[in-house]
């Protein structure tokens, strides 16, 4: 009697009992795994081609037809790791765009990956179960490195926008001798309009332009200090405009 397994999306067969019984020893498939033979109206289990067989069986004629569809071939299904996608989806939406922070996507590469990479090694018997959870690897992967680059990019058009502001001052200080009181002083003749520090997440993103005076951060009076926030919440540089230095405090 041939038998026919369906496995993910594959069918294999045709096999004979044996060889569906040794394909169970060595955990290759389950009980539970679908299982289909010439006769039956619809796909039924493994544990159903592994039952003892009646003494007299009626033997089968004619030529051996293609597997049936499994019931649930019919409706609609759900993508492939539909689950894992939407979890990837989330951690790069949060801590690419809202957050901007990429914190959660670190952890996901320095605790979530080993812990993903042992669950495919134990795994490995079983080679469908095993595909699977290195497709999930690789999901969960992508959308951390993307998370993380996005708030790199991120990053480095800030500090790009406020070397333009900084530029604008200095032009406004060589023109009217002394640096604007306040950023919208440049528009328009020095700045067409006064850039975003950062586009991407949850806190402020806009340039911070103060003058202050003598603190842990900078050491003269009425110094013109302009800040933005790097790592939210509450990361930030800042440039002090008398000193021509950049800094960072949290």
């Amino acid at each position: 009697m041939a038998f026919y397994l369906r496995i993910s999306e594959l069918v294999e067969g045709p096999l004979t009992r044996g060889e569906v019984q040794s394909r169970l020893e060595r955990k290759l498939i389950t009980t539970q795994t679908p299982a289909w033979q010439i006769g039956w109206p619809a796909w039924q289990t493994v544990a159903e081609v592994l039952q003892p067989q009646p003494t007299s069986v009626v033997p089968q004629t004619g030529a051996a037809t293609p597997p049936p569809p499994a019931a649930d071939d019919t409706g609609p299904k759900p993508p492939p790791y539909h689950r894992t996608l939407l979890l990837a989806a989330a951690l790069f939406g949060f801590d690419g765009l809202i957050g901007g922070q990429g914190f959660l996507s670190l952890l996901v590469l320095y605790v979530g990956m080993p812990v993903l990479a042992i669950r495919v090694l134990l795994a490995r018997k079983d080679s469908d179960l095993c595909r699977r959870r290195l497709a999930s690897v690789g999901i969960y992967l992508a959308a951390a490195l993307a998370a993380l680059a996005l708030v790199r990019f991120d990053q480095a058009g800030a500090r790009v926008r406020a070397e333009q502001v900084i530029a604008a001052c200095e032009k406004f200080k060589q023109t009217e001798g002394d640096y604007p009181k306040a950023l919208v002083e440049l528009t328009p003749k020095f700045l067409p309009a006064i850039p975003p520090a950062r586009e991407f997440g949850m806190t402020t993103k806009k340039f911070t332009y103060l003058i202050a005076g003598p603190n842990e951060f900078v050491k003269g009076t009425n110094v013109h200090v302009l800040i933005y926030t790097t790592i939210p919440p509450i990361g930030r540089a800042y440039y002090v405009f008398e000193e021509k230095r950049w800094g960072f405090y949290d």
